[in-house]
């Protein structure tokens, strides 16, 4: 087998939604430390894919020719706030 190319590793900050079910009141909105929810999320992970839509990260990949990724993570482009490459 080939050894690929190390992908690069990338730092995302996004904006991730909340949802909770039945009747709450504005001041029900907080996460589960009790904190208000603010929804935003840091990834730091490979990146697979980068297109118009969404950025796409892995926590693992195989490095064969083949190329296996574990841990996939799609974020819409319309949730990230920042990008950046941490390693080429």
């Amino acid at each position: 087998m080939t050894k690929q190319k190390t992908p690069p590793i990338v730092e995302v900050e996004w904006v991730d939604s909340w949802s909770a079910h039945g009747w709450r009141n504005k001041a029900d909105h907080i996460d589960h430390h009790g904190a208000p929810y603010n929804g935003v999320m840091h990834t730091i992970g490979f990146l697979v894919e980068r297109n118009k839509e969404w950025l796409r990260t892995a926590g693992s990949y195989d490095g064969n020719d083949t190329v296996q990724w574990n841990c996939l993570q799609s974020i819409p482009n319309s949730a990230i706030r920042s990008f950046r490459v941490l390693r080429k």
